[in-house]
């Protein structure tokens, strides 16, 4: 699946609690980055396809609906004797993310997977009025080993005249 496909399913899993897709093959093309920052609407999904019309694709979605907030694996003997414990583990213990006090937990998560993947750089998409976000903006590009873009959204979901044309120019530096 495409990653704008599989960010839909995601939505769409959880406003309905159904799937319903026909799998079709992919090979992403173009330079690998991170989509990080906060929850995507339906309407925002958009962007991942501006990223790929830009010359790029997500290969690691850390917003809020993406896989950075998946819960860790269960362990089934664990989950038999103790299940509110492993549960809790699972996903309040194992899912990093920028709220959290340290936060570390989410920088050695974006360090390991950049690394992994062979990311090339960072996008922080957050809405202007998410000052979590906004918050580790500065901590975040001095932290990371590479470029990193801070893109704030507000009403135009991603597909603004002037958010293309910062994506564009992102990714082909990246290039």
């Amino acid at each position: 699946l495409r990653p704008s496909d599989y960010a839909k399913l995601i939505a769409e899993f959880n406003m309905t609690g159904q799937v319903s897709v026909e799998q079709a093959s992919y090979t992403p093309s173009g330079v690998p980055v991170t989509l990080i920052g906060s929850p995507m609407m339906q309407q925002d999904m958009i962007l991942f396809d501006v990223i790929e019309q830009s010359g790029g694709y997500v290969a690691l979605n850390g917003t809020e609906n993406g896989e950075r907030t998946l819960p860790a694996p269960l362990d089934r003997r664990t989950a038999r004797e103790d299940p509110i414990t492993t549960l809790a583990d699972a996903y309040f213990g194992s899912i990093p993310d920028a709220f959290r006090r340290p936060n570390s937990g989410l920088y050695q998560w974006m360090k390991k997977e950049i690394g992994k993947r062979g990311i090339r750089g960072v996008i922080l998409r957050r809405y202007v009025w998410c000052d979590t976000w906004s918050a580790e903006a500065h901590r975040m590009s001095e932290w990371l080993d590479v470029p990193f873009l801070h893109l704030d959204v507000s009403d135009d979901h991603g597909d603004s005249i002037r958010t293309k044309t910062r994506l564009q120019a992102f990714i082909e530096m990246l290039k």
